[in-house]
């Protein structure tokens, strides 16, 4: 999560798009889906930009932080054997701590990769998920371990949290 931050920040920051370019890369490589096929950050920008558009949105990345993560979840799943949850927090520094999105992540040859991202919809009363890119998991598989880390704030996530 630390190169999709930085990726991230770059993006906003930096003058020189080889700068950015070379963190969006070492973020893209733990975010594959298949062997072949590398799933998007989600964020970019054109090449080009002028200093004085990159000072306007500098100003924008001060209001950024690095995700928080809540919990981790291990799972036996039926194709990829080992699967991994990670619920995280939103990059944006709002005023209360919520699930944003779950990364999922599983062995893609002999490395652990990012292969599917759901996010938490905001508007709903419980905790709902929707899938948004990578591979779209049927199921789960059955729950082997869980770890929690910092405890969300709203009151549907929490609940959610502290249900297992």
């Amino acid at each position: 999560m630390r190169a999709e931050y930085e990726a991230l920040v770059a993006t906003y920051t930096e003058f020189e798009d080889c700068v950015v370019e070379e963190k969006n890369k070492k973020a893209r490589e733990y975010f594959q889906i298949l062997p072949d096929r590398t799933m998007s950050l989600g964020f970019g920008r054109r090449p080009g930009k002028s200093q004085t558009e990159i000072e306007r949105t500098a100003r924008m990345a001060s209001q950024l932080r690095p995700r928080i993560l809540f919990q981790a979840k291990h799972y036996k799943h039926p194709t990829f054997g080992d699967l991994y949850g990670f619920y995280m927090s939103d990059y944006q520094n709002t005023s209360l701590l919520s699930y944003n999105c779950c990364f999922y992540i599983a062995p893609i040859d002999d490395s652990l990769k990012i292969i599917s991202k759901y996010v938490a919809d905001p508007a709903s009363e419980n905790v709902s998920w929707e899938y948004l890119c990578g591979i779209e998991l049927e199921t789960l598989g059955e729950l082997v371990e869980l770890l929690k880390f910092t405890a969300p704030e709203r009151c549907a996530d929490l609940a959610d949290y502290d249900a297992e």
